[in-house]
């Protein structure tokens, strides 16, 4: 089953099928995460917190919420709901150790902040142009909304990163061994996100 959720909703024809219309063709377990990523990708991602704990990370539904604080049923860890990082009793939410690390290690590593939903991203190939998981698209250069500013669209390096890995994924591992001159010294990486507190 596809974690990637600008495959949500399903759908047929152009049109959205209902939980119910996809139940009885899934196995119980499927069923269970079925149900479980359609509650978190119909929650509005700026509203959507999940366990700040990397060994965790489960969504925490915004119906659980009734506090400052929520308590993560799996692994009891505490969740400030303002930063959606742990808790921090007696800190503000921005200077909070844990999100001061986070940004200066962004920093560091020239990571960009979504201007959507604060998330910090992590770009290893491809072009500029970012959709981020909240569906704001912006340049990884600046920041700005996309197709607002005259940043260069891509790097070559990002570029080449992409090409050897289609190549790999349409070739296999061979093309990559019968050319190592070419391949090897370009790595094939995807942009990742991380989550901090909003700025």
């Amino acid at each position: 089953m596809s974690h990637n959720e600008f495959l949500f909703p399903l759908r047929c024809c152009k049109q959205a099928l209902h939980t119910r219309d996809v139940r009885p063709f899934l196995p119980l377990k499927i069923h269970a995460l079925f149900l479980e990523k359609s509650a978190e990708f119909s929650t509005p991602s700026l509203s959507r917190i999940y366990c700040p704990n990397p060994t965790c990370s489960i969504f925490l539904s915004p119906s659980d919420v009734s506090t400052r604080n929520i308590c993560c049923p799996r692994c009891t860890i505490t969740v400030c709901l303002t930063c959606k990082q742990r808790a921090h009793h007696g800190e503000n939410c921005a200077k909070s150790a844990m999100t001061l690390e986070v940004k200066a290690l962004a920093r560091s590593e020239n990571w960009q902040t979504c201007p959507g939903c604060n998330a910090i991203i992590e770009l290893d190939q491809g072009c500029h142009h970012m959709t981020c998981r909240c569906r704001t698209e912006f340049c990884y250069v600046c920041a700005a909304r996309w197709k607002n500013c005259t940043c260069p669209q891509w790097e070559e390096a990002c570029l080449l990163g992409t090409a050897e890995r289609r190549v790999v994924n349409e070739m296999g591992v061979r093309a990559q061994a019968a050319a190592p001159d070419i391949f090897g010294s370009v790595s094939g990486n995807r942009w990742r996100t991380y989550t901090t507190s909003p700025a």
